[in-house]
This record gives structure tokens, sequence and C-alpha cells, in this order.
């Protein structure tokens, strides 16, 4: 989960995952890592939709002027996170830090989840670890480290997490806020974890109906790994396409 308010990634890989073309064609894409005019037109495209779920985030792609091929990389990671590519996705990241070290601080959510969906959970924790040590208040690490404590190492052992998690989204709840809406999916997401079933899915269609943008992390996100094929999280999920 990102920090509450800002699912820019996730709504960008929503859009991108909707574009038909994209689906089709991304082994063609993916062949050209390195900047040929296909990679190039995806790329303007993804940006544009980062944008475009984010006015803040216009033309900031590349905060750190990473090197051409660096950020090629990382842009080639995102786009096959978008499609659910985990092994592309970590193979394109590491590949770039290798490259510009700089790159680890941009990708570290969607590295971390990519890490969790292939069940390397120590993994995972390690990089969220390493950022909560820069944001420890940060309630999208927070989350990301409760949820990939509790899969990985029990419900018990990730209940400090869970608590300091639910602390920091709490207060975005009771605002009149754009984050009032990735909050409440923060939050249902924790008591999906806990085995709160009625209540996890009661505040899901809450905070969807709210903004719906965060349904896509329903895909990739580890809270809802068993919950994904239960009839009212099906609904939802048509519910956001349509």
């Amino acid at each position: 989960m990102g920090h509450a308010g800002e699912f820019t990634l996730a709504h960008a890989a929503h859009m991108v995952g909707q574009a038909n073309e994209m689906r089709s064609r991304i082994d063609e894409v993916m062949r050209d890592p390195y900047g040929g005019t296909m990679l190039n037109a995806f790329q303007e495209r993804f940006a544009h939709c980062l944008a475009q779920a984010n006015p803040a985030l216009a033309g900031r792609q590349n905060p750190m002027d990473l090197s051409e091929e660096a950020s090629s990389l990382v842009m080639r990671g995102r786009l096959r996170f978008a499609v659910g590519d985990d092994v592309g996705t970590l193979t394109a990241f590491e590949d770039a830090i290798a490259l510009d070290a700089r790159a680890a601080a941009l990708i570290s959510n969607e590295r971390g989840l990519a890490l969790t969906s292939l069940g390397r959970d120590e993994e995972a924790l390690e990089i969220y670890r390493r950022q909560l040590e820069h944001d420890p208040n940060n309630d999208g690490i927070l989350y990301n480290i409760a949820v990939a404590t509790a899969r990985g190492q029990g419900v018990a052992a990730a209940q400090e997490y869970i608590a300091r998690a639910q602390a920091a989204l709490r207060p975005l709840v009771d605002g009149d806020t754009d984050a009032r809406g990735p909050a409440l999916y923060g939050i249902a997401g924790l008591e999906a974890i806990t085995g709160n079933i009625d209540r996890a899915l009661d505040l899901l269609t809450e905070a969807l109906s709210i903004d719906g943008r965060p349904a896509v992390l329903l895909h990739r996100d580890p809270a809802w790994r068993e919950l994904r094929a239960n009839p009212r999280v099906q609904a939802l999920l048509r519910g956001s396409t349509t």
C-alpha cells in the first residue's frame, strides 16, 4: 500500500491494465528495454497516467535524475508490475539499482509487493524497514510491514505494526480529505489479516464507495489474497471497472 492519498501508481496501473493494446503487445514492448520507439511511446503513456492520477507528479517521474538506462529499467519494471509479472518486475528493478543505487528509493513499494507476491516476505520486510527508518510514522509503510509480517510470521508477530498502522490511519479516516477512502482501505486490510472478515468487507465497501482507485490494489495486496474470491470482493472488483 502506498502512502494514503497517493494511489497514483495503483491508479496508473489500473489505467494501463485497461488498455487492451498494452496487454496484447507487452512482450513485444519489453524486448526493447533501453528505449526503442515503441517502448518510449508506452513510457510516455504511462507517465501521462501517473500525471493524470495525481497532478503533483506531472513531470516528476524521474525526480532523482537517473541515467537514461536506469530510468528505462525502472519504467520497464513498473510496466511489468502493472500486468502482474513479478519476476520480470524484480529483474528490471534489480538491474536499475545495479546501474544507479538511488533507484531503490523510487521503487520500494512495488518491489516489496512483488517480493511478497512471490513469498519472499523477509526480503520485502527488509525494504520496508529501511523505508521506515526515514519516515517512522508513514501509514503506508506501517501497513506494508504489518501485512508482510502477518503473512510471513503470523498475526501475533505483527501486532505492534498493526497497532501502529491503525493509529496512523485513523486520523485520516476521521478527516474530510482525499485520504479518507485510501485510509479506510488500509484499515479494511488490517481487519482482513486479523480475521475480522465481515468488518473488513464492510470497510472495503465503504472505502471504494468514497474512492474507487484503491480497487486495483485488491489484485496485488497480500492482505486480500484469500478473500479475492469472496463474492463481495468480486462484486466490488466488477463495479470498479464499469
